[in-house]
């Protein structure tokens, strides 16, 4: 019997995902990505299409929430023949989605210097949402509900290249230790939030009060503004909010360092134990440009746009 004990860490940069149930698998010569103490008696060459690739998702709202079947056929929710009290008594106040990819580009491990060394170059992305109930109840009763309180609605997605060089050794016959330091190239990362977002859905009418900020790192990204004048008669001022987006190239946008620290301890034939912190280290994100609405801010328009108060919008760069 092995008991393992998993402790995993990670800076808000950088995020951890592994296929955790081929730890206990024989011959998977991937574990060292779970924790850098393990180690392979042979070794291995790995590439694209023949190497590891690790894809995850999980979270509190599954698909058997959102697609059904109906008449032998599948569908969504959003389908009229989806009820929806069935609907909406599945799904919570705050929907937590997070999905995750590695792909290794290329990696080797060997016996070598006293223990076994693995050297790694991957793809990673790390996408995390945070999905209010009263958005999911949107899409689904429209105006049929006369308000919605989406609040605390939040979105984070990341793309990076790591290139990592593991160790592990014997340090007795019972305790075996192992670290890996990893070079973090970043591609891209995006941080969305609405601290606020009510709706008021009339028949002529609808009003939103928001407090919401776009924090964007992507090399050749830049936001599109206008400047108008806003306020009542006499008192108008000038308002710069954001009209567009621009993206001209793509390439390397940040850099940082991260380490993999792990243990494993064989107390008897029965029983081994297994400890690890995993991607502790940061990326500098470079080209930092952030939309915000400057507060809470209320935007109404009726059904012929006639009347529309847009919410100021600042931009700025970090």
């Amino acid at each position: 019997m092995a008991l393992a004990w998993a402790l995993v860490c990670s800076t808000a940069e950088v995020s951890a995902q592994h296929t955790y149930s081929g730890y206990f698998t024989d011959g998977y010569l991937f574990r060292h990505e779970m924790n850098p103490a393990a180690g392979n008696e042979q070794s291995y060459v790995s590439m694209v299409g023949i190497g590891n690739v690790d894809f995850s998702v999980r979270g509190n709202l599954g698909l058997k929430h959102v697609l059904y079947n109906v008449n032998g056929k599948t569908t969504t929710f959003l389908n009229p023949a989806v009820s929806t009290d069935e609907f909406l008594s599945k799904i919570k106040d705050n929907n937590r989605i997070r999905t995750d990819l590695n792909l290794q580009l290329l990696g080797v491990g060997f016996k070598a210097f006293g223990g076994y060394n693995t050297i790694g170059l991957s793809a990673r992305a790390n996408v995390n949402l945070n999905v209010p109930g009263a958005l999911l109840r949107l899409a689904k009763q429209g105006i049929e509900n006369k308000t919605y309180d989406i609040s605390d609605f939040r979105a984070h997605a990341e793309a990076y290249t790591e290139l990592a060089f593991g160790h592990s050794r014997d340090i007795n016959e019972n305790l075996r230790v192992g670290a890996k330091l990893k070079i973090l190239i970043g591609a891209g990362n995006v941080d969305a939030e609405f601290q606020k977002a009510q709706l008021a859905l009339g028949e002529d009418a609808w009003t939103a009060v928001t407090d919401a900020k776009v924090q964007a790192s992507v090399k050749g990204l830049t936001y599109k503004t206008e400047t108008k004048m806003r306020g009542a008669e006499g008192e108008k001022q000038p308002h710069t909010y954001v009209s567009d987006l621009d993206y001209d190239k793509f390439g390397m946008n940040g850099f940082g360092l991260a380490v993999d620290l792990g243990a494993e301890y064989k107390l008897d034939d029965d029983w081994r134990f297994s400890a690890a912190l995993l991607d502790l280290g940061f990326i500098k994100w470079n080209n930092n440009m952030v939309a915000s609405t400057n507060g809470e801010k209320t935007f109404t328009t009726d059904k012929r746009m006639a009347k529309r108060h847009l919410p100021q919008t600042s931009i700025y760069s970090m």
